[in-house]
C-alpha cells in the first residue's frame, strides 16, 4: 500500500496573531496534487490536526472541505487520530459520519479492539492500521501494573499497549500477506539530528526546542525508546515533533514533522510529508519538501547589522510575503527602534514584516527567563519547564553544579518539584 504521513497541521494557528488561512490553502491545495499525482492510497494525519480543543469556525471548514475534496479520488482511506492540542471528544464526535466516507477517526485511546482496523486501497491492496492517538498519563496508567520512578514508565505503558494492539492486529490479519502499520503522538527519544542540512547556524547563535510547542514532555511522558514498536510493525507513523526525523535512524518509525513553521526557532528546517511505500517486511519511504508560499526568518545581531540586513530585503525583490524576527543584542545609548523605524517602513512596501522583536542572549544559561521564550512560545511553557529553566539560570548562583542538567544536584532538586507538583495536580487546586 502506498500512503502519505503527514501530521502536526495546527489549523487554526496564529502565529504572532497573524492569520494563516492562505498558507493553509496553498499546502492543502498541493497536498491533493500530490496525492492524485502519486497515485496515493491512504493519508496517514498522526495528531494535532489543530492547534486548540476548541478551534475556530475557519480551521474547521478547511478541514472538513479538504477531506471532502479527496472523496472519489484514488485516496481510499484516511486515517486521522488526535494529538495533544486537539480536542479527542471533538474529533470523535464525527466519527460515525466520516466512517460512511473511509475517513477512520481516533480521536482519544480507546479499547485496543477499537482502534485495530483492516482497510483496502485500490487493486486489492490492503493494510492493518493500529490507530493510537495522543495518551495523557492517567491513561497510561491503565498499562502499567506496579508503581514506576525509575523513569521507565513511559516505556513500559507505550510498550503494553503497542504490543497488545499488535496482538490484535495479527489476529485479523490471520494468514493474509499484507503489513501492520501504526500510529503514535508522543516524544520518542534517539531522534535523527534535527540541524543535519544546516551548516550556518549554531546553538549559540539562537534559542532552538524540539518543535514541540506544549511542552508536556518533562518527567513520566517524555522520550520513549523505539524498543516499544515491535519489528512486526512495518511502518510506525509519529506525530508531536515539528521537523522530518527517524527514531533511532530507523526508516520505519519516523515522524513527518509539521507543514507549517511554528516558531521562528523552526525556519531554517525544511517541510516534508513522507511518501511510503510499505509492503510485510518491506518499507520504503520518500521525503516530499513541501513548497513554501510564505517565508519566514529570524536576524539576529547587533543594530547596525541587523540594520544592513533590512537592507538587502529594500534593495531586492521579494516574490514570497516574508516575516521577520529580530533577534538583537543591546547596546548602550541606542534604541532599536527608533534606529529601524524607517527601514522597517520601507521594507513593508516589498511585502517583508517584522512581527516579532526579541532580546538575544549571549550567554549559555540565560540570566532571565523571559530571554529563552518568545510571546508566543510562552503561552504553552510547562511549570516544569519554567522550573528547569530557573534552574539552570538561578539556582546555580546558591548550590554548586545546579547548571548542569546531567548533575545529581539538579535531578535531585527537579525530582522534588517534579514529584510535588504531580501531588498537587492529583489532589486539586481547592484541596490544596
Amino acid at each position: 500500500m502506498r500512503l502519505i504521513h503527514t501530521a502536526d497541521w495546527h489549523l487554526g494557528n496564529r502565529m504572532h496573531d497573524r492569520d494563516r488561512l492562505g498558507e493553509v490553502k496553498s499546502f492543502l491545495e498541493w497536498l491533493k496534487s500530490q496525492i492524485q499525482e502519486k497515485n496515493v492510497e491512504s493519508l496517514v494525519i498522526s495528531g494535532d490536526i489543530f492547534d486548540t480543543a476548541n478551534p475556530p469556525i475557519s480551521a474547521k471548514k478547511q478541514y472538513v472541505d479538504f477531506l471532502a475534496s479527496l472523496i472519489g479520488t484514488c485516496c481510499k482511506n484516511i486515517i486521522i487520530v488526535g494529538g495533544n492540542h486537539d480536542s479527542g471528544a471533538l474529533l470523535d464526535s464525527e466519527k460515525a459520519l466520516f466512517e460512511k466516507l473511509n475517513i477512520h477517526i481516533i480521536g482519544s485511546l480507546k479499547k485496543v479492539e477499537d482502534m485495530v482496523f483492516e482497510l483496502k486501497g485500490n487493486n486489492g491492496d490492503s493494510a492493518i492500521f493500529v490507530a493510537i492517538p495522543f495518551a495523557h498519563e492517567g491513561e497510561l496508567r491503565d498499562y502499567v501494573k506496579e508503581q514506576t520512578d525509575d523513569g521507565t514508565f513511559s516505556d513500559k505503558a507505550y510498550g503494553v499497549l503497542y504490543n497488545n494492539a499488535l496482538k490484535v492486529a495479527k489476529e485479523l490479519r490471520q494468514d493474509k500477506n499484507i503489513p501492520i502499520i501504526a500510529t503514535g503522538h508522543l516524544y520518542a527519544a534517539n531522534l535523527e539530528n534535527r540541524f543535519e542540512n544546516d551548516t550556518k547556524t549554531t546553538e549559540k547563535e539562537s534559542h532552538f526546542d524540539d518543535g514541540v510547542r506544549t511542552l508536556d514532555v518533562v518527567g513520566k511522558l517524555g522520550s520513549v525508546h523505539s524498543s516499544v514498536f515491535s519489528n512486526e510493525y512495518d511502518y510506525v507513523a509519529l506525530g508531536h515533533i515539528h521537523y522530518t526525523t527517524k527514531v533511532d535512524g530507523n526508516d520505519k518509525i519516523m515522524y513527518s514533522g509539521s507543514p507549517f513553521v511554528m516558531g521562528f526557532d523552526e525556519a531554517i528546517i525544511p517541510r516534508n510529508i513522507l511518501i511510503v511505500d510499505v509492503e510485510k517486511g518491506e518499507t520504503n519511504v520518500t521525503r516530499q519538501e513541501i513548497p513554501q508560499t510564505v517565508e519566514y526568518k529570524r536576524l539576529c545581531g547587533d543594530c547596525k547589522t541587523i540594520k544592513s540586513l533590512l537592507e538587502k530585503y529594500n534593495n531586492g525583490e521579494n516574490q514570497k510575503e516574508t516575516f521577520l524576527e529580530l533577534c538583537y543584542k543591546t547596546e548602550d545609548g541606542i534604541n532599536i527602534n527608533d534606529e529601524l523605524s524607517d527601514i522597517i517602513s520601507e521594507i513593508e512596501n516589498k511585502n517583508v514584516y517584522v512581527i516579532s522583536w526579541r532580546v538575544q542572549n549571549n550567554s549559555v544559561v540565560s540570566d532571565t527567563f523571559e530571554n529563552e521564550f518568545d510571546s508566543e512560545t510562552i503561552k504553552n511553557v510547562s511549570p516544569q519547564e519554567i522550573f528547569k529553566h530557573l534552574l539552570l539560570s538561578k539556582g546555580s548562583k546558591h548550590i554548586e553544579n545546579l547548571s548542569n542538567e546531567d548533575s545529581q544536584e539538579f535531578k535531585k532538586y527537579f525530582e522534588i518539584f517534579t514529584k510535588s507538583f504531580s501531588e498537587f495536580e492529583s489532589k486539586g487546586v481547592e484541596e490544596q
